[in-house]
């Protein structure tokens, strides 16, 4: 907030509360309605503030600091690590090799892999996943230009505990790397690099069959330059599904307003129309634990 004040320099801001601390020690003056104005001796006195908190003798613009700076990265520059709103954790992507290697960039020397030439990248793969174990990796770190065949799924808890339901999944899908749609840098890292992927990588997409998970199947595979196709239970190809116990029909009326049949790609829009006729709504941790659902591979 401070660091925002003195690069935008405004003339007038409306009082928050951080703000309003500064004026009472003198840094602005509150004026009616809790509008604070600025001179620019109150700029000057707002930059011994922020320079006490610098431990480097290097000059840093503010810019080149940001809320997502990681801490290491702060803690060149700032007496306070913690300055960085980055959740340690949040910056990693959660990736899976199942029953394959991950494959990983390498800088020759210890400078980031975003800031080295791609002629001084190397080569090598995390060996296939064990039982038990789920990865997280810098996005930088990860080569998404040797992807294969990549299964994309939104529930967290599938993801943790991914070799319980892997025999579930088609012969030729037990082996490829999985991958978190998430939150955070996960999901940042998805929509940025989906377009990116080679045209030889498959991509599946396995979520809850239901109208949210429907949108953002359709979303994802827009998304997609090469083959995409998405894992469905056959009930929701017929025109009399049996419905099962786990079925949350109310699910179907809070998301209805949400998504239109036109906005789909068309291999979706006769899916939606079952869901809505019969008020289908069936979850991942459901549908990969019944053993009675037989699965369907279906391109879009």
């Amino acid at each position: 907030m401070v660091e925002k004040l003195l690069v935008e320099r405004p003339k007038r801001r409306k009082a928050n509360k951080t703000l309003f601390r500064l004026a009472e020690q003198g840094f602005g003056a509150l004026t009616a309605n809790n509008i604070i104005t600025y001179s620019q001796t109150d700029f000057a006195y707002i930059a011994t503030i922020i320079d006490k908190q610098n431990i480097s003798d290097d000059k840093i613009q503010l810019t080149q600091l940001t809320p997502t700076s990681n801490r290491l990265e702060v803690a060149q520059y700032r007496t306070d690590e913690k300055w960085s709103q980055a959740k340690v954790f949040a910056q990693q992507v959660l990736i899976v090799g199942m029953d394959c290697s991950v494959p990983l960039l390498k800088p020759i020397s210890n400078e980031s892999v975003s800031h080295t030439a791609q002629n001084n990248l190397g080569h090598y793969d995390m060996p296939s996943t064990s039982i038990g174990v789920l990865p997280s990796v810098l996005p930088e770190f990860l080569d998404i230009t040797r992807f294969k065949k990549v299964i994309i799924i939104e529930n967290g808890q599938l993801m943790t505990h991914w070799w319980q339901w892997q025999d579930r999944l088609p012969a030729n899908w037990k082996s490829a790397l999985l991958v978190y749609r998430g939150h955070g840098n996960n999901l940042a890292w998805l929509s940025n690099i989906l377009p990116k992927l080679p045209t030889a990588c498959e991509v599946l997409l396995s979520f809850d069959v239901d109208l949210s998970g429907l949108r953002m199947i359709n979303h994802y595979a827009k998304q997609c330059t090469g083959k995409v196709s998405v894992l469905l239970p056959k009930i929701v190809l017929t025109s009399s599904p049996i419905i099962p116990p786990y079925n949350q029909p109310h699910k179907v009326t809070e998301q209805i307003n949400a998504t239109t049949t036109s906005s789909l790609l068309e291999p979706l829009q006769s899916i939606y129309q079952v869901l809505i006729d019969h008020n289908l709504a069936l979850m991942q941790e459901h549908l990969l634990q019944d053993t009675t659902v037989e699965w369907i591979e279906i391109d879009l």
